[in-house]
């Protein structure tokens, strides 16, 4: 399923464990710039905290026929504006989160007759995952930094008569860059019968970068994942919707069901009011993007002229460095051991490129990023890692 000479094995548990555990069990980290311990959102003080009855805890939320009432159809509403044009009910799924929203559209391909998925990297590690647990054949499709992490062409792979999904992010996945509209348009004129889906969930553009797409080409086998607050950095609620054909919709609603697709209130609430002060919502946005994109550009400015590169985030808050490691050893093997060894001496924990899903591409060793961290753990993390060379 995964191609182990283009991609290494996620041995983040394995990293942990033998480099990093015992430091944070002493509380001797001195900076965590890949992390999620350490995070705020400047989109904080436009938080409006939902006004919960106590009769409204008493009952399942679920996205199933109409049993959502009024906060269905403001969720519509609010993505009616989001992507500057109307969106019906029997389009949108709404359900507990990003991971979920990934998981139960994963599910209803499978019962709607996809048998393969084809993701592009870097990736979300959870949605491999999920892919593996459903028993969903799939292909990882290498992409490099020497390409501008531009997918190949895949037109030998179309060949194959089976139905299948393209997976993809937007912004890409650890690295922030906004994806092509033209690109996407191309392929969904070119693969009528196959599916393409889109992880919007960290997007924090106003209106969404993509929303031209699912007007454009409505009668297309496009489906596309977004969260209402992930992308502000506020994981604190958890709601998220797949938009999606019409036809789809039933599975959806199957998949749903099975899976846990029951609904928090409070975030629920939360994000339906949203829908009665659109300017807010943009505020949010506007402010949490602006917080990370000033981050990456104070990252850069401390890895000009070094063996490190950022990757030039513009959207979302998951970006990377790229560090090239041809100084620290003789190979590939024992450089890498060498950046974990320095990174344990200078008390920084990091995550490698194999959690991310990114091809190997030695001499060159990816760190993710976390662009939500307090400034500190961003720019001592990086100021530390530097020390190794």
């Amino acid at each position: 399923m995964i191609n182990r000479r283009l991609f290494a094995d996620d041995d983040y548990t394995a990293i942990v464990a033998k480099y990093f555990a015992d430091l944070r069990q002493a509380g001797l980290v001195d900076a965590d710039p890949s992390g999620w311990l350490f995070t705020y959102s400047e989109a904080e003080p436009w938080v409006v905290r939902p006004k919960v009855k106590a009769r409204d805890i008493a009952r399942y939320y679920i996205d199933e026929r109409e049993a959502l009432g009024v906060d269905k159809e403001k969720i519509c509403a609010l993505i009616s504006a989001w992507e500057k044009r109307p969106v019906s009910a029997n389009t949108v799924t709404v359900c507990p989160s990003g991971g979920c929203a990934s998981l139960i559209t994963l599910a209803a391909l499978k019962a709607a007759g996809v048998r393969r998925i084809l993701f592009e990297t870097p990736a979300y590690f959870g949605t491999i995952e999920q892919a593996v647990e459903l028993g969903l054949k799939f292909e990882l499709v290498p992409t490099y930094a020497r390409d501008g992490f531009e997918l190949p062409k895949l037109a030998s792979i179309w060949r194959d008569q089976s139905s299948t999904a393209l997976w993809v992010t937007q912004p890409r996945a650890s690295l922030g860059f906004n994806q092509s509209l033209a690109a996407f348009e191309n392929f969904l004129r070119a693969h009528r019968r196959h599916y393409l889906v889109i992880d919007e969930a960290t997007d924090q553009s106003f209106p969404a970068h993509l929303g031209s797409l699912s007007q454009n080409f409505s009668k297309s086998n496009l489906v596309r994942l977004r969260s209402f607050t992930k992308g502000m950095g506020l994981n604190g609620f958890r709601l998220a919707a797949v938009i999606h054909p019409a036809a789809l919709r039933a599975q959806l609603v199957g998949s749903v069901e099975a899976l846990g697709g029951s609904l928090d209130v409070h975030s629920l609430k939360a994000v339906a009011a949203m829908a009665d002060d659109i300017p807010r919502l943009k505020s949010m946005l506007a402010a949490a993007n602006g917080q990370v994109v000033d981050l990456r550009a104070k990252a850069e400015r401390l890895v000009a002229g070094s063996p490190l590169r950022i990757n030039h985030l513009v959207n979302g808050y998951i970006g990377s460095l790229l560090a090239d490691l041809s100084l620290l050893g003789k190979n590939h093997r024992s450089a890498r051991r060498r950046l974990l060894e320095g990174c344990r001496e200078v008390r920084t924990p990091v995550m490698l490129g194999a959690t991310m899903y990114l091809a190997a591409d030695p001499p060159t060793e990816a760190i993710r990023l976390n662009f939500f961290s307090h400034p500190e753990h961003v720019t001592r993390g990086i100021a530390n890692i530097l020390r190794i060379w």
